[in-house]
């Protein structure tokens, strides 16, 4: 039987193009929480419209 040893298999995955994509994602990540933050009463009228508007569509759906 094979022993795999991968205590050091996590070094070769990141790779720096690998390490540039996950700091891109953290920085749009944080970005996204400051959007919501500053914007969230509009956010809010926003999912208070898609919940009208999805319930009226599947009324049509229905009938």
């Amino acid at each position: 039987m094979r022993d795999f040893d991968y205590t050091n298999r996590w070094q070769k995955l990141l790779t720096p193009d690998i390490v540039n994509l996950l700091t891109q994602i953290h920085e749009f990540k944080s970005e996204q929480t400051l959007f919501i933050e500053a914007k969230a009463d509009t956010l809010t009228q926003l999912m208070e419209i898609a919940k009208i508007q999805s319930t009226e569509a599947s009324k049509f759906v229905k009938s």
